[in-house]
């Protein structure tokens, strides 16, 4: 909420707070200060949710990795295990 009161408290009366403002209040400011239209607005927001939505899901896809995904169907394929130099069991226990 300081960013916002930093960059637009031109847009609050003195007594005003941002979070005890309605969306419909601040829109109406917003379109008296700067010009524009209420359904330009309201559709940067639909945008904005829209993306905000897909971006949390596309941050869990990134957690697993594409690696090898395209030599999965060929059949002569083969899972190769690479063991530590030293320490075999190392490599044992990821095989089983």
């Amino acid at each position: 909420m300081s960013k916002f009161n930093d960059k637009y408290k031109e847009l609050l009366h003195e007594d005003e707070e941002v979070f005890k403002l309605k969306q419909e209040e601040l829109i109406s400011k917003i379109v008296k200060k700067y010009g524009g239209s209420r359904a330009t607005i309201m559709r940067i927001l639909a945008n904005y949710r829209k993306y905000e939505d897909t971006s949390i899901s596309r941050e869990l896809e990134r957690l697993i990795s594409n690696k090898g995904k395209g030599y999965t169907g060929r059949k002569d394929n083969k899972v190769m295990t690479i063991c530590h130099p030293e320490r075999q069991e190392i490599g044992e226990r990821s095989r089983s």
